[in-house]
C-alpha cells in the first residue's frame, strides 16, 4: 500500500501508515503539505478567532455568529454550511462575510475600507502573522466554520473544548490582552484531538513530503513536527518555492517526480536527494509534463514561532501504584516500558496498566483485574484493549 494526500489528506495518510490495521502494508507515504503538528494547526485557527472577536468586539454587526454558551466562539451545527467556505451561497457565509467585511472591509476594495476598518484589519493581520488578505479570509472560514464544527459534532468534541489559551501571549498591548477570552481546555477532549490528530513516529513506511513555501493555510513549518518525529533514513523532506503564495499549489511535473521517487525508493532504489528530485522533476518536464520545477532544501522552521505555544504538559510521572484510599482493595499499576528518550524517533511511549477490582455484583471470585498495553500520549495513557481475568 502507499498512503497518498495533500493538506488534511496529507495527515491522514501519515496516521494511516501509524495505524496498526495498515502499518505492515504499507511501504511508502506521499504526504503532501501535511498538517504535520496535528492539534497545534488547530490552535492557530481558535488563536485568529479570539484574535478577531477581541479586536471586532462592539463594533456593530462585526462580530462573528456566536454559539450556545459556554463555548460561544464555537458556532452552533445549525448555522455551519456544508460546504466550509467564505464563498459559498449559504445564508451562515453571506451573514458571515458580511459581519467580516463591516469589522474590516476584508473583501472590499482598499479605497472603500474606512480608516478604523483598516485599523482593525492591521491589527487581526499583524496578530494572525497572516499576511495575504486572500488566505486571511481562508483562515477565518476555518476560525470559524471548521473550529465550530470540530467542536460542537457529536462524533468528534461533543461540544467539549480542546482549546487552552490561558499562557498564550498574543501581543504587547495589555488592554488587548486584557480583552481577549481564556479560554481551559477540557483535558478529556484535549486528549481526544491530540489522539486522532498527532503522528507517533511509530510508522516503518518510507516518507517522501513536500511543501509549498507560500502556503498560509497549513504552514510549512509544520515539517519541523514531521522531521521531529521521523528518523533521517527514512524521511525525505523538500519545499517547492513559489512567486505566488498558493496551498499545495504544485505543478504536475513536480508531482509526479515525487511520486515516481518515492515508488523507486521503495522498491530497492536509492534514496531521494532534494538535487535528485529536481533533476527528476525537469527530466519529468522534458517529457511533456507542466512545470516548471522549483524544487528546494527545506529551511529549518521553527514551529513555535508561527504557532503560540500553549503551556506545557506535565511530564508524565505515573509510574507505580496508585490507590484510592476510599476504595479499599481497588487500585492501578502503572510500569512504564522502555526508555522514553528512544521512542521519540519509533512512537509514543508505551505503558503496562494493570487495574485490580471487585468482580461485578453477583459474579464468582472476590476481585478482577483487566491488564493492557498502552500508548503514553503527554500527560495521558491510553490503553485501547485489556484482558480481563
Amino acid at each position: 500500500l502507499y498512503a497518498v494526500g495533500g493538506s488534511m489528506g496529507g495527515l491522514i495518510s501519515l496516521k494511516q501508515a501509524e495505524d496498526s490495521r495498515f502499518a505492515e502494508r504499507t511501504v511508502g507515504v506521499y504526504a503532501l503539505c501535511p498538517p504535520a503538528a496535528g492539534a497545534r494547526a488547530w490552535d492557530s485557527g481558535f488563536d485568529l478567532r479570539m484574535a478577531y472577536d477581541a479586536v471586532c468586539a462592539g463594533v456593530g454587526g462585526g462580530e462573528l455568529i456566536r454559539g450556545d454558551e459556554p463555548l460561544a466562539w464555537a458556532m452552533n451545527l445549525a448555522d455551519i454550511p456544508e460546504e466550509l467556505s467564505l464563498s459559498g451561497r449559504s445564508d451562515p457565509a453571506v451573514r458571515t462575510l458580511a459581519r467580516i467585511n463591516q469589522c474590516t472591509g476584508l473583501n472590499l476594495p482598499p479605497a472603500l475600507r474606512t480608516p478604523p476598518q483598516r485599523d482593525r484589519l492591521r491589527r487581526i493581520t499583524e496578530l494572525s502573522r497572516i499576511p495575504s488578505e486572500d488566505f486571511l479570509l481562508v483562515n477565518l472560514a476555518y476560525a470559524t466554520f471548521a473550529i465550530g464544527e470540530l467542536t460542537r459534532a457529536p462524533d468528534k468534541l461533543g461540544a467539549r473544548s480542546a482549546f487552552d489559551n490561558r499562557a498564550v501571549t498574543y501581543g504587547t498591548d495589555p488592554g488587548f490582552e486584557a480583552g481577549v477570552l481564556r479560554q481551559a481546555a477540557d483535558p478529556w477532549a484535549a486528549i481526544a484531538l491530540r489522539q486522532s490528530s498527532n503522528i507517533t513516529g511509530a510508522a516503518s513506511a518510507r516518507i517522501l513530503s513536500l511543501h509549498t513555501d507560500g502556503d498560509l493555510l497549513v504552514l510549512p513549518h509544520h515539517q519541523q513536527a514531521l522531521g521531529l518525529k521521523y528518523p533521517y533514513g527514512n524521511l525525505v523532506q523538500a519545499e517547492v518555492r513559489e512567486d505566488v503564495d498558493s496551498q499545495c499549489g504544485f505543478r504536475r511535473a513536480e508531482l509526479v517526480a515525487g511520486w515516481r521517487a518515492l515508488r523507486e525508493w521503495t522498491t530497492g532504489g536509492v534514496k531521494p536527494t532534494v538535487a535528485s528530485l529536481q533533476q527528476r522533476c525537469e527530466a519529468v518536464q522534458a517529457g511533456g509534463e507542466p512545470g516548471p520545477c522549483r524544487i528546494a532544501a527545506l529551511p529549518a522552521y521553527d514551529l513555535d514561532a508561527a504557532i503560540r505555544p500553549r503551556a506545557p504538559e506535565p511530564a508524565n510521572t505515573v509510574d507505580g501504584l496508585w490507590f484510592d484510599p476510599a476504595r479499599d482493595g481497588e487500585g492501578v499499576v502503572v510500569e512504564l516500558v522502555g526508555d522514553p528518550l528512544s521512542y521519540r524517533q519509533r512512537g509514543p511511549q508505551r505503558a503496562v496498566v494493570s487495574w485490580f477490582t471487585y468482580p461485578p455484583n453477583g459474579a464468582p471470585g472476590n476481585q478482577r483485574w483487566l491488564v493492557g498495553v498502552g500508548e503514553v500520549h503527554d500527560n495521558a495513557i491510553v490503553v485501547r484493549e485489556m484482558t480481563q481475568t
